[in-house]
């Protein structure tokens, strides 16, 4: 048969309104700060020295 006890979840950080509001009475714990991944170190390698490293083929100057 189905599967009757799937949990349904919203985006987290969410929440209702009777969620607020059971929070506010005291009747729900105080709600866990939203997730917020760490920032990446910008790249240390220079674009220009990457770019110049690639080949290119030679152009004709005779056309």
């Amino acid at each position: 048969m189905g599967d009757y006890h799937f949990v349904y979840k919203d985006v987290e950080g969410s929440s209702t309104q009777w969620d607020d509001i059971q929070r506010k009475l005291g009747n729900l714990p105080p709600k866990p700060p939203a997730f917020k991944p760490t920032r990446l170190p910008p790249l240390k390698t220079n674009l220009k020295t990457r770019i110049g490293s690639i080949t290119r083929p030679k152009k004709n100057s005779k056309t």
